[in-house]
């Protein structure tokens, strides 16, 4: 800052802003590389955010299993209530977008 002219001829914050951002931005990404890599040990993650493997995304599968085929009527019965829970879910979903289909 220029005390005569009472001007500034460079943005100083935008500048040390950009500058944090960046390296911000690099040292998460070295540190991501580095633990994926196997370099950096289970204890320094203190939050339990980078887990080695990833989950498995969960699936829904639609059709028999083993369980249903042996005949386990009280397997049958807990898949025919989600059957039915899911299928009141699904009906609310579909009033709730028709209702605001039609508001449009």
């Amino acid at each position: 800052y220029d005390y005569d002219t009472q001007s500034q001829r460079s943005p100083i914050k935008t500048i040390s802003m950009l500058g944090s951002f960046l390296s911000s931005i690099a040292v998460s990404y070295l540190m991501h590389r580095l633990w994926k890599a196997g370099k950096l040990e289970g204890k320094r993650d203190l939050f339990k955010c980078m887990g080695r493997e990833l989950p498995h995304p969960r699936t829904i599968v639609i059709g028999q299993d083993e369980s249903a085929a042996t005949g386990d009527s009280t397997n049958q019965e807990a898949e025919e209530k989600d059957g039915t829970q899911l299928a009141e879910v699904l009906n609310g979903v579909d009033a709730w977008i028709r209702g605001r289909i039609e508001r449009l």
